[in-house]
This record gives structure tokens, sequence and C-alpha cells, in this order.
């Protein structure tokens, strides 16, 4: 079977390849990884803006840049599982790539309208906000994201893609209700280790 990666693939390519691959069809494993990850890293390119701004973001950008504003994570400062899901990231950051800011800090009120993403939804502390080469994610596709994003093993998130994105963010939306009853609630905004303070940006 020969199978064109510039197309968007469809289930039934996956299904085919799948099915070869449990026959240890080498040949067609290597189309289908081929295939998954052209179409992940397209995906992830989703953008929350129109589809013009979202071309001249893709196009315009390499996602091997080392801006400081090519991965920007956007929490809840004030959120004990938000807090901890950004230890996560940071202690597996090899690169130090990723930057960080709390929903709650000027930044965020200034940047986030500037790209698009109203001000009225900043408001809404239960987003996630992930600003990636000046493309907005938020909710399932803001974490699917930065997983993809932090490489290695965390890729396998690409899997999760394959869900329907009401199913992930019903799932998001439900934890995220219950954040601070299981999680706890801060008084204040995490505050950065002096070793942790040029990642984040307020």
């Amino acid at each position: 079977m020969v199978v064109d990666v510039n197309d968007q693939w469809s289930r039934r390519q996956v299904t085919y390849l799948l099915q070869g691959c449990g026959r240890q069809n080498v040949s067609e494993y290597h189309v289908f990884r081929q295939l998954l990850v052209t179409s992940i890293n397209r995906y992830v390119g989703y953008s929350y803006q129109s589809e013009n701004a979202r071309a001249e973001a893709i196009m315009g950008s390499s996602p091997d840049s080392e801006s400081r504003t090519n991965h920007i994570v956007f929490y809840d400062g004030y959120c004990v599982l938000c807090s901890k899901s950004i230890d996560f990231i940071l202690s597996r950051d090899t690169l130090a790539a990723f930057r960080f800011a709390s929903l709650q800090s000027d930044f965020a009120q200034k940047i986030l309208p500037e790209r698009g993403y109203p001000i009225a939804n900043i408001k809404n502390l239960s987003n996630i906000v992930y600003l990636r080469h000046n493309d907005i994610k938020i909710k399932s596709d803001a974490v699917l994201s930065i997983l993809w994003d932090l490489g290695g093993i965390y890729k396998i998130s690409c899997l999760v893609y394959f869900l329907p994105r009401v199913v992930r963010d019903f799932c998001y939306d439900r934890l995220a209700k219950l954040r601070y009853r299981i999680f706890g609630r801060r008084d204040a905004c995490r505050v950065p280790t002096p070793q942790e303070m040029s990642r984040f940006l307020e």
C-alpha cells in the first residue's frame, strides 16, 4: 500500500496500517509511524485564531526556535494541581523551552488578547492556556500539546488525539471543576524559586 504522507490520514488508513503492523509488516509500520507523526505535528499546530492568522503563525515560525514566547503555559496560580503540573513540566523540560505565567498576571491580560484570546475567557481560571508559536490551545488540546512538546516518552500522548475533542474536554472540565475540592487552593500564586525565576514571565 502506498500512502502519501502529505494527505490527511483517515481511519481506514490507520486501521489498515495497524493491521499491517500486526502482521509485522515492517515497511507498513514505518509508513504508519511517519504518517502519524506528520498528522500529529499538523494537529499540534491547531490555532484558536482565524485561518489566516493560523497559517502565518505556522509558516512564520520554526518548531525548533528558542524564542522565549514560543512555549508559554498560562495557568491558575491559586490551583495546587496546576502548580504541581508546572513542577512536572519544569523537572522534565531538559531544554528549558517552556515559560510560565499565571492567568491572574498582567502579562496574561496583555499578551493573550493580542493573540486573539478574549479577556472574558482569561477570567475562566479553569482553562489552562498554551501559547505555542502564537498558536493558542486550551483545555485538553493544551495538555496534549505540552506533553508532545516535552518529547521522549510523553509523545505517546498523541494516541489520545484519536478521541473526539468533546470527550477529552468533558473529562478535562470535570477535573477542573473539582480541582480545588480535591487538591486544594492556594491563598496566593505560586512563587518561583531563585533557580526558576528566568522561566516565569511574571
